[in-house]
């Protein structure tokens, strides 16, 4: 996670993923994952709380941040989806 005072956090589930490992290394791939997005969530509970603006990093892997961004409409936040594709995953 990376905050700026009076600028957007960014968040990235693999980012945190990594530094669980990092912490854990006994942790298989998919644990890791389970456990980097459960502290992403938490991030976001917490600034949605405080309504603070954040910007979120996914490949859209699961429903979870398409719920996540109704629940922002829902709560007066705006939401903007920015994407990117590429020619191959290289």
């Amino acid at each position: 996670m990376t905050s700026t005072p009076g600028r957007l956090t960014f968040l990235n589930p693999d980012l945190e993923t990594a530094q669980v490992l990092v912490a854990d290394p006994t942790l298989t791939q998919n644990a890791a994952n389970f456990r980097g997005l459960r502290i992403v969530r938490e991030v976001i509970k917490k600034l949605f709380i405080t309504q603070q603006s954040l910007v979120v990093e996914t490949v859209f892997a699961n429903q979870a941040y398409l719920r996540l961004m109704e629940r922002a409409e829902a709560t007066s936040y705006g939401v903007r989806l920015l994407f990117f594709g590429l020619q191959s995953p290289e």
